[in-house]
């Protein structure tokens, strides 16, 4: 079993927008073990959260950015939502590639600001770790 990391994204979706926050690069393969997705009280469900991985940092000034989203192989969204709870839940996806970015993306259907905070961690799966 590989160290496992955290990564942390905390910021604000302003009202009626878009917002991507990007965490430091990943030097190493690695596995998605866990999620922490928390909503403030009154959310109402308007904010949605994806969560991406990507070979590159950018992002876009509206619209989504470019990578994998890792919630779009399972159910009927590809994203999470909730008012006033702490979603915590397991979810694997392998990432076999180095240098690799998480990304954090909210749209916020809601005509007020909204908190992003939101936990994910990961296992190195390189041979180093081991």
């Amino acid at each position: 079993m590989g160290r496992k990391a955290t990564y942390f994204f905390l910021g604000t979706c302003d009202a009626l927008s878009e917002k991507t926050l990007v965490s430091d690069r990943v030097f190493h393969p690695f596995v998605t073990r866990k999620f922490l997705v928390s909503f403030a009280l009154n959310t109402q469900r308007l904010l949605h959260i994806k969560v991406f991985v990507d070979d590159d940092k950018e992002v876009p000034v509206s619209g989504e950015p470019s990578g994998q989203n890792l919630f779009s192989s399972y159910g009927n969204v590809d994203y999470v939502v909730g008012d006033g709870v702490t979603l915590e839940f397991e979810h694997e996806v392998n990432i076999n590639q180095r240098g690799m970015w998480l990304k954090v993306y909210a749209q916020n259907l809601d005509g007020v600001a909204h908190t992003i905070d939101v936990a994910i961690t990961i296992e190195n799966t390189s041979k180093e770790a081991e």
